[in-house]
């Protein structure tokens, strides 16, 4: 199986988009990107590489850097989240890996 990119799925959907009526779409999509069906199926459904959603705020970096500095003990909650310009409730739920899972 191949590693796909944010890219890759984009153009996976826009494959999509342009022939959803042709019969066995998903199948020949899984077979031209060498990827399972059931992966067209999640990146179709937005469940693997969704769209950007645009009232995000944190970029991975950030999230990397608010654990960082959190760690060091040097500044509050209230600290932090206004630095990076989200709510006490955000930055604690990235802190703690309830949100971004994803980043390390």
């Amino acid at each position: 199986m191949r590693k796909i990119s944010f890219e890759i799925a984009e153009e996976i959907r826009a494959v999509w988009r342009a022939n959803q009526n042709q019969r066995g779409i998903k199948a020949e999509l899984a077979r031209r990107y060498n990827i399972s069906p059931t992966t067209v199926w999640k990146i179709l459904s937005g469940e693997m590489w969704a769209a950007p959603d645009p009232r995000v705020i944190l970029t991975p970096e950030d999230v990397q850097l608010l654990r960082t500095m959190h760690s060091l003990e040097l500044w509050t909650l209230d600290e932090l989240a206004d630095e990076f310009g989200v709510s006490r409730w955000c930055a604690s739920q990235a802190i703690r890996g309830l949100t971004w899972k994803d980043v390390p």
